[in-house]
């Protein structure tokens, strides 16, 4: 900055001794010259790498961002580390050129900040913001597999990022490892189990608390399914949803989780700390109350997806479509034959039929239709086929006033369309009437709206 030289102030002072306004303006011009010189040492300093703000906190190396910045008594800011440090301070942050990935080790955990790389599936930028959910919707690849393109999540409690830009395949043949079924190690006590039956009793067992409804036993050695708990009677005794159909086994180790028929499996997304996020199948409904438990080792966080697989009597997938809506509120339709007019009257039945009658003579009477066996417990919106003959019918939420049409047909003009969605309650039910003695009334299930998974 160059020198500005003032003249003697003494020259304007008045008889009294008093500064003048020319005197006084002088010294503000000082004033302000002194500052701008006192900033451009600081800049200087900045630019030298010698500038300390407030004792904590310093520049130092070769550039203005060079080596270490000290962030407090524990953490450290580290620019150009080419592998992370061993034993990172709680709180330090560090720039790992070999991946281009800032970090941050908070609480024992090593969670990313920024990826420098840019990618198809990932755009520089992350940490993800809170509740984010941008995983790929599940793609069916077989009766027992599915994949999903990409992964990217915040666990359910907005912590921990869930990340895989790599395709991952879940596998119903996989058991209690990650991109396959939910399964405990093996539980206290032993089992037995008769074949025609749907009691098992446990010897030294815990069942009150090892299971609940809708568990799945398996006998861990003798491989075999055994079958889907409806009631734990105590902690020796448990109740399953059917006979167990089979050679009955005696003095068996048990485990929590396996393949089962005609349930409805939740999916979820999971990782844990130096873990590739993959994919996770339960019978356990997060967002239905239920908790989560037997996430494979070194796996503690999770999302669920706005998604159910719904297996068959042999435990094979119902092929679906995922439609508009994902990853909130998708519309998931069934990919399989529906009820259809094959001639005049008759109707070759679908496989997800869930009527097959005739009709009464007014709209007075209402009849409750249980929709559960195809629509999971976290969906209140169904989509349905209609199919009629002289028949018109009406539906309506089970419980309330709120009363929609689903077809009409008369004599020589048969009805048969999708239509939806319609709302069911909490149960999966709805109510219907038709009007009419008709010879044939049939309503499937096309699809549905997942509407109740908000974690």
């Amino acid at each position: 900055m160059p020198t500005i030289a003032i003249a003697d102030p003494t020259v304007y002072q008045n008889d009294a001794g008093k500064p003048t306004d020319g005197q006084k303006l002088i010294a503000d011009l000082n004033t302000v010259f002194n500052e701008v010189n006192n900033k451009e040492t600081r800049i200087a300093n900045l630019e030298s790498n010698n500038m300390t703000i407030g004792g904590n906190k310093t520049f130092t190396g070769t550039n203005i961002i060079g080596g270490a910045w000290s962030l407090n008594a524990s953490g450290s800011l580290n620019i150009g580390l080419a592998s992370d440090p061993g034993s990172p301070a709680n709180g330090m942050i560090w720039e790992n050129t070999t991946t281009n990935i800032f970090k941050v080790y908070l609480n024992s955990l090593t969670l990313p900040l920024y990826n420098a790389t840019p990618t198809s599936n990932l755009t520089p930028g992350i940490i993800l913001p809170f509740r984010w959910r941008g995983s790929a919707p599940p793609v069916y690849a077989s009766a027992s597999t599915f994949t999903m393109a990409v992964i990217q999540d915040k666990d359910s409690t907005g912590v921990f990022d869930l990340l895989n830009n790599s395709t991952s395949t879940l596998s119903m043949a996989t058991l209690g490892a990650v991109n396959g079924i939910a399964q405990s190690a093996n539980l206290t006590g032993t089992i037995a189990y008769n074949n025609g039956s749907p009691t098992v009793t446990g010897t030294s067992t815990t069942f009150s608390t090892d299971y609940v409804a809708g568990d799945v036993m398996y006998d861990q050695t003798n491989s075999v399914v055994v079958g889907v708990v409806l009631t734990v009677t105590n902690n020796t005794s448990i109740t399953l949803n059917a006979n167990f159909v089979g050679t009955s086994k005696s003095g068996a180790n048990h485990r929590r989780g396996a393949k089962a028929g005609n349930v409805f499996y939740s999916v979820y997304t999971i990782g844990g700390s130096g873990q590739t996020a993959g994919l996770l199948v339960s019978v356990r409904n997060v967002a239905n109350g239920a908790t989560l438990v037997d996430l494979p080792t070194n796996y503690t966080y999770y999302r669920q997806q706005p998604f159910f697989i719904r297996t068959d009597a042999s435990g094979n997938f119902l092929p679906w479509i995922v439609g508009p809506g994902w990853p909130w509120r998708p519309q998931i339709k069934y990919d399989l034959a529906k009820t259809r007019e094959t001639a005049l009257n008759t109707f070759t039945t679908g496989t997800l039929n869930v009527l097959s009658g005739t009709g009464t003579a007014n709209k007075t009477t209402w009849t409750t239709l249980g929709l559960s066996a195809y629509v999971p417990p976290s969906s209140r919106l169904v989509y349905l086929v209609y199919g009629s003959s002289n028949m018109t019918t009406d539906v309506r939420e089970t419980g309330t006033t709120n009363v929609s049409p689903l077809g009409s047909a008369t004599a020589s003009s048969d009805y048969s369309a999708i239509h939806g969605p319609f709302k069911c309650n909490g149960s999966q039910q709805i109510d219907y009437a038709t009007l009419n003695n008709g010879t044939a009334i049939n309503i499937d299930v096309d699809g549905y709206v997942v509407t109740e998974v908000n974690n």
